[in-house]
């Protein structure tokens, strides 16, 4: 067999992403705000990231989330890439530098065997069907013993079809180290019939047996991927908590389960998680979805939880903020449709989310001198307003109340400490978001902020 990699004396694997002019010109697209190319990137190279992601993690969830800032690292920053690697090493290399900002400070988990899994999405090939169960069981068994960094050359090269160089760019080392490690790989862990088989399987195999070894979750996955099924007729969904107590009943009585950023607190959309931790004040990034009617479930570790709550409608092409709201036992869902980005202008929302307070007026402010307050606009409850201040803003900031009576103040620094002058557009940022929820115990603020493009 020809070696490609240039590593005399050991068995070598080619395999080749084509598309690569057409992952270009995605990116292309993207950069101008072509939401329908993002979809496509993402079912081109969303399975092979997750599956990267999971060697390193070993966390199906956490990878998800990973997964998820990747791909809006993409959308925000796709006129960054120019042209100097692979598409494809170029998003696994934002990929991994997601998973080790993660990853900074916590150890890594060690992957068990009652976390194996099927593979998630398509079904297996011919190749797989092939395979011996106990070979399989081999590989499967000697790739989890793998270190992590030997597991994830394994998957750059094997699984995601990259070049030594292409690999050795992601992970930031040498050439040579790569190899090394891919022989130690095979010295340590593998004997050599073992290796053959590896390097004898086609990307799509070598990635179920990644993902596979990687997944967090159990061993009676329906088959099904937790992954949405990615089109240009997607939905882009966030989700916040702007209730100040999720509760549910334990033991005859109403008890809080998501009490802040200490406790585990899961969101889960249509049975599949979304989000790790879940508490008021709380927002994800935004996700992909199927557009409909969302079904939402906030539980704790022990299985308490608020939900199902149903979402409005959503509709393809079309982007929304979600948001829980309410009190025990009453709980629902606030459908707020994203405002539209006026080119060229900054832009200052409030979306309304306070069943206490169903009516809300918002407005400006001079931030370093915390005067000049101007009335801008209101909104009732559930629905947002957008005003524009100009096409270009400095020194500036934006409250939720009456320039006499204000609830909260918020600055474009106090999100984004980068954002030193508080200027509007900043980066990619051209809007200031205020959400406006129901008063928390113990005078916790009620209103937050986010910077939007």
């Amino acid at each position: 067999m020809n070696d490609p990699h240039g590593d005399a004396g050991a068995t070598t694997f080619t395999v080749s992403h084509d598309g690569a002019c057409d992952d270009a010109a995605l990116l292309g697209r993207i950069g101008q705000g072509d939401e329908s190319a993002m979809a496509a990137f993402y079912r081109e190279h969303g399975r092979v990231v997750l599956a990267q992601v999971l060697l390193v993690t070993g966390e199906r969830v956490l990878a998800e989330e990973i997964l998820q800032d990747t791909m809006l690292a993409v959308w925000r920053g796709a006129g960054s890439f120019r042209g100097e690697s692979s598409v494809r090493s170029w998003v696994i290399a934002i990929a991994r530098r997601q998973t080790r900002d993660r990853l900074r400070g916590r150890r890594l988990r060690v992957v068990d065997d009652a976390f194996l899994a099927d593979q998630p999405s398509s079904g297996p090939g011919p190749e797989a069907m092939a395979l011996d169960r106990a070979e399989l069981a081999e590989v499967t068994g000697a790739i989890r013993e793998l270190a992590v960094p030997h597991r994830e050359v394994l998957g750059l090269v094997f699984g995601s079809g990259l070049s030594l160089p292409e690999a050795a760019g992601v992970l930031e080392i040498p050439v040579g180290t790569v190899k090394s490690r891919l022989t130690a790989a095979r010295t340590n862990s593998f004997h050599s019939g073992v290796f053959m088989t590896v390097s004898r399987l086609s990307t799509t195999l070598v990635l179920i047996i990644l993902a596979v070894t990687g997944c967090g979750g159990s061993s009676s996955s329906s088959g099904s991927s937790s992954m949405p099924p990615v089109s240009s007729g997607m939905a882009r969904v966030r989700y916040a908590d702007g209730a100040p107590e999720l509760q549910a009943l334990i033991n005859g009585a109403s008890s809080t389960i998501c009490a802040g950023a200490s406790v585990s607190c899961y969101l889960q959309v249509d049975g599949q998680t979304v989000a790790t931790q879940f508490y008021y004040g709380s927002m994800t990034q935004f996700l992909f979805v199927t557009p409909g009617t969302l079904s939402l479930t906030a539980l704790d570790d022990l299985g308490y939880r608020v939900g199902p709550l149903k979402s409005a409608t959503l509709a393809a092409g079309k982007a929304y903020t979600l948001i829980v709201v309410g009190s025990y036992p009453n709980y629902r869902v606030l459908t707020f449709e994203e405002p539209a980005s006026q080119k060229g202008n900054a832009q200052l929302s409030l979306y309304e989310a306070s069943p206490t307070t169903p009516k809300a007026g918002f407005g400006s402010f001079t931030a370093s001198s915390h005067s000049n307050f101007k009335q801008l606009g209101s909104a009732t409850l559930g629905t947002v307003a957008t005003v524009s201040p100009g096409a270009q803003v400095s020194n500036f900031g934006g409250y939720v109340g009456q320039r006499s009576t204000k609830y909260a103040e918020i600055t474009p620094k106090g999100i984004d400490s980068f954002d030193k002058h508080d200027d509007l557009p900043f980066h990619n940022a051209s809007r200031l978001s205020l959400f406006f929820y129901d008063q928390a115990s113990g005078g916790q603020a009620r209103v937050f902020g986010s910077l939007d493009r």
